[in-house]
């Protein structure tokens, strides 16, 4: 299956346009960057400050002159950093199970590549964002190697139908990573694996000052049940993703959530791989006719914000290679 990620024309023609309005004092985020529009005088003048935010404060703002260039499209200059190139950004918005409407800002460089999705968030939601990014990648049905069921909804976890109230581990720097503490107050972290997440007891480092989880003693090896709720991945029709929140998985993982997103609709599969796996579920039924399948617009959207990662990702390794080799 061919993904385009530069045109994101069916995407955009199904989103609801997002009105012209006055931009002043919004955060907008993709918890892997976070823009705050300071200023906006409704005409071309706005200013914004770009904060890398891997941490839950953020990190060092850099400032940005944004000019509207017309309605809903605006240029984003990052003064006095060449590092960063101007980008386009186009006000949109889509429809969420989860969240409602949310508006966006798609984000491209000035030749039109795909760069990033910021979402809106009210700054008094960005620390429950963060919470619920950690959520997102636990929650689910899984089961260990003699059957019994665990499964993670938000704070509680249930297993075998007695339950547990867990809560995220706040680390100093990074927000909240792979850590929680039960109610009997005993330190977990998980691992996120191929089939699922592996549970260990937590320890620290006390040279960490930012206090990371690091994995002690396996506790449980668990698996992830894919019928439970068709799928491994449900929050990717459910909300936009978090870019941030990615990179918590492998390349081989992102795109099994990528194809899950398409699998859901019945789409047939030419690799054999993909068709073998999602034969195992119950609810994965192939068409006879791929054309025939329409994404929402929020799956669209979710779609290319992976296949954004998973570049990246290659990206990453090439670079390291030329590095390792010296050119």
């Amino acid at each position: 299956m061919k993904t385009t990620l530069i045109t994101i024309a069916a995407a955009i023609l199904m989103a609801s346009a997002a009105k012209a309005q006055n931009l002043t004092n919004t955060s907008w985020t993709s918890l892997h960057e976070h823009l705050y529009i300071e200023s906006d005088d409704g005409k071309n003048n706005i200013k914004a400050f770009d904060v890398d935010c891997y941490t839950d404060g953020g990190g060092i703002p850099v400032a940005a002159e944004m000019k509207r260039v017309s309605p809903g499209v605006f240029v984003v200059r990052y003064i006095e950093n060449d590092y960063k190139p101007s980008t386009r950004n186009k006000l949109m918005s889509v429809d969420c199970p989860e969240t409602g409407k949310t508006e966006y800002l798609y984000q491209e460089t000035m030749d039109g590549k795909f760069l990033h999705i910021l979402a809106k968030v009210e700054d008094e939601k960005f620390h429950q964002m963060r919470i619920q990014e950690f959520y997102d990648a636990i929650n689910g049905t899984y089961t260990d190697k003699d059957g019994k069921k665990y499964v993670f909804n938000n704070d509680v976890l249930t297993i075998d139908g007695k339950k547990m109230t867990i809560k995220p581990k706040e680390t100093a720097y990074d927000g909240y990573t792979n850590g929680f503490i039960a109610d009997n107050g005993t330190h977990y972290c998980f691992m996120i694996s191929e089939t699922g997440i592996n549970l260990y007891t937590a320890k620290y480092d006390e040279q960490d000052e930012s206090e990371t989880p690091i994995p002690d003693k396996l506790w449980v090896q668990l698996r992830a049940d894919l019928d439970a709720n068709q799928g491994r991945w449900q929050f990717t029709n459910q909300k936009i993703i978090m870019e941030r929140h990615l990179y918590r998985y492998s390349k081989s993982l992102l795109r099994l959530m990528r194809n899950e997103i398409y699998a859901r609709h019945g789409y047939k599969f030419a690799s054999a791989d993909l068709a073998a796996y999602f034969a195992k579920t119950s609810w994965y039924s192939p068409v006879s006719d791929n054309s025939k399948i329409k994404l929402s617009a929020l799956e669209q959207l979710n779609v290319n914000i992976i296949k954004r990662v998973e570049d990246a990702m290659n990206q990453k390794e090439i670079d390291e290679g030329e590095i390792e080799k010296g050119l």
